[in-house]
């Protein structure tokens, strides 16, 4: 992936991070992660080494942005998340 990225979310830790990427993925909107790298090598998920950075091309940024809103909206849990009333974090 050539050009410039902008971050539109910042994990807390590598298996959200990976999990968002899918998600975005899925939606059609490529993505990438960006970690220090210290944190990366001791395996760091919390506090500042902790966090990743998750970047799109800025051409889908604010449809990357948009998928996130609904989707801490809840708006693409699973219907039997929804119909129960709750949802699973």
């Amino acid at each position: 992936m050539i050009g410039k990225y902008v971050c539109v979310f910042t994990a807390s830790g590598d298996l959200e991070a990976s999990s968002l990427i899918s998600f975005l993925e899925s939606m059609e909107i490529p993505a990438l992660k960006s970690q220090e790298s210290a944190g990366l090598a001791l395996g760091f998920n919390i506090g500042q080494l902790g966090t990743v950075d998750i970047l799109v091309p800025v051409a889908f940024a604010d449809r990357a942005l948009d998928v996130l809103t609904r989707m801490e909206d809840g708006e693409y849990a699973a219907d039997d998340d929804k119909e129960s009333g709750t949802d699973k974090e």
